[in-house]
């Protein structure tokens, strides 16, 4: 994880001075000691709790503790499909793949401060690149069963849809903004991918499209480019 406060820090002390440009707030914020800025930080987030995570560790890992909450509800998101793509990369005998998919798992249970299951998936990772399948056989049922289990620790801070009643739009609508959101993808317009799934999640949407757009988030907050592209173009083609 890259710790922000620390990656200015050094940026600070190796770009020179007269090329450094403050904004407004971060004059206002700026401490003289950076050492001492992310003590007090740390310090007062000691306050917050979640019991399985270590909340310290997840703010410094992600930068704030606004950053961390909305890594936690995306972490939530992926539990499911996440759990069921490494069991079935494994039974296919997919260990290259598998070892792709828990290595960047263990990134992200480190990002949000699930230290112990980051470390977990990091053994799986070890398994992997040496190819210790009946070894990876034994503990994956264990593993699966822990990273499960976060699923309902974690379930009062999961994505909140909006509450207020959906807009009607029409089919062109649906399409055009489908269509746009798989044109930013392939133009690897993240920003642009965030806004277009964000007005999609505003949108009444036929039943037979309300599954594939549950997915379809899914995909979005995976960034999943070839699974997005494939489930937009599904649903245009419903519209």
């Amino acid at each position: 994880p890259i710790r922000e406060k620390e990656l200015e820090a050094c940026l600070r002390k190796w770009i020179p001075e007269e090329l450094q440009v403050e904004s407004h707030e971060e004059e206002a914020n700026t401490e003289t000691d950076t050492g001492s800025s992310l003590m007090s930080s740390e310090e007062g987030d000691k306050n917050i709790k979640i019991q399985c995570l270590d909340m310290v560790e997840g703010i410094k890992n992600c930068g704030s503790k606004e950053f961390l909450m909305e890594l936690i509800g995306d972490f939530w998101l992926m539990i499911d499909s996440k759990s069921a793509k490494i069991k079935q990369l494994f039974e296919e005998g997919n260990i290259r793949d598998y070892t792709v998919e828990v290595h960047a798992l263990k990134n992200n249970a480190r990002m949000v401060g699930a230290t112990k299951l980051s470390e977990m998936f990091y053994e799986m990772e070890q398994l992997g690149n040496e190819e210790k399948v009946a070894e990876i056989g034994n503990k994956l049922p264990k593993l699966l069963e822990f990273y499960n289990s976060y699923k309902k620790s974690l379930e009062e801070f999961a994505p909140k849809q909006d509450a207020e009643e959906k807009v009607k739009v029409s089919g062109e609508q649906i399409k055009e903004t489908l269509t746009r959101l798989h044109d930013a993808v392939d133009g690897f317009d993240l920003d642009a991918a965030d806004e277009a799934m964000k007005e999609l999640d505003t949108y009444e949407l036929p039943e037979e499209l309300k599954p594939m757009l549950e997915q379809l988030r899914i995909s979005v907050t995976d960034v999943a480019m070839e699974e997005i592209m494939e489930i937009t173009q599904k649903m245009c083609d419903l519209c």
